[in-house]
Parts: structure tokens; sequence; C-alpha cells
């Protein structure tokens, strides 16, 4: 069972990211109007529903109130997340520590989405996100539809080593590709 956390989007938005992976409409066009959806588009999201919760703007207590509950916890994106008092760092270094402590006593597994601060390799607002982690990935667009999945850490492995993927954005779907020629980024 899997818990997704969204700050930013509604859940129209969510399901509509997740039906264009089973529908011939993009994202887009199935949050404009979602009578577009073919019947068997429904049967699978059925399907899912029984395994995906999909909520906005979560504390963390109630994380903490709903973890057993649920396998893995998604908590897309953690600055947003509310926090106890007004500095944002020490919010999120809060909020953090507790999420690593239930993935740590509870044997979940949470992902965290963050950002990073622009033009470096920092998270934004928070050194304690990478600190506290256990493996961290950095997302980058190469190309208009390949990315980079960049390991820059992992604390039971390897760091260092790089995935590329294939997007198609319309449909929200990601497949690994071969490493592209670098005469296409020159």
């Amino acid at each position: 069972k899997i818990l997704s956390l969204s700050y930013e989007l509604s859940k129209r938005q969510m399901w509509s990211r997740i039906s264009s992976r089973y529908s011939r409409f993009s994202f887009a066009e199935i949050e404009k109007d979602n009578s577009v959806l073919e019947m068997d588009v429904f049967d699978s999201l059925n399907t899912l529903g029984e395994k995906i919760k999909i909520e906005l703007g979560w504390n963390i207590d109630q994380i903490i109130a709903s973890i057993d509950n649920f396998d893995v916890i998604i908590v897309d994106y953690i600055q947003r997340m509310e926090f106890e008092g007004s500095d944002t760092r020490k919010g999120i270094d809060l909020n953090m520590g507790k999420l690593s402590n239930l993935a740590r006593d509870k044997n979940k597994i949470i992902f965290v989405i963050s950002s990073m601060a622009e033009g470096s390799d920092n998270f934004k607002e928070s050194g304690s996100i990478l600190y506290m982690c256990q493996s961290a990935f950095f997302l980058k667009r190469i190309t208009s539809n390949i990315l980079v999945l960049e390991n820059i850490k992992n604390s039971r492995g390897i760091n260092g080593n790089n995935v590329y993927l294939e997007v198609d954005f319309a449909h929200q779907k990601i497949k690994e590709a071969s490493k592209p020629e670098l005469k296409e980024f020159i």
C-alpha cells in the first residue's frame, strides 16, 4: 500500500497523471475533461485505488498516525510540508528527522522529493535532506525527452552511477535509455 502526499498538485491533477499512463489521452487532456477516459482505464484506476491513497498537505503528525497502514510513503515535496515554528530550515530538518526515524523504526520505504538550490548541487533550504537519507538521486533534463538520474548518495553501495531515462511527459511514462552521444549536447 502506497501513501502519496502532494503539497503542490490537486488530487485531480495527480489522478490525471496516473490515468494518462493507461489512456491514449495526455494528462493535460484528462485533467481538463476526465470524461474522455476509456472504460478500461477506469478498471485500471479502480485496481490502483485499492493500493494507492493520494492525500494533500498532510503534516508529519498525520503521517506518523497512519504509518502502519502503508508500506511506501511518497512526500512530494518536503519544502512545502507544514512544519512547526517559523524557521524554514529548522522545520524541514525536524520533518526530515521524523521521516528518517519512521523509515528506520517502522521499516518503511519513504521517498522524499525535494528541489535543489539553483546553480548548485545542494538541496534547497536544508542540507539535512542529503545527510539523513539512505540514497539520493539528482534528476536533470539533458534533452527535450532524455533525463539523467545521478546517484549522489548511497549509504549501502556504490555512488556515482547514472541512469538515463527517456520520458513521455504527456503520458507520464519513463523507460531506461542508453547513454546519449555527447555530440547531442555540443
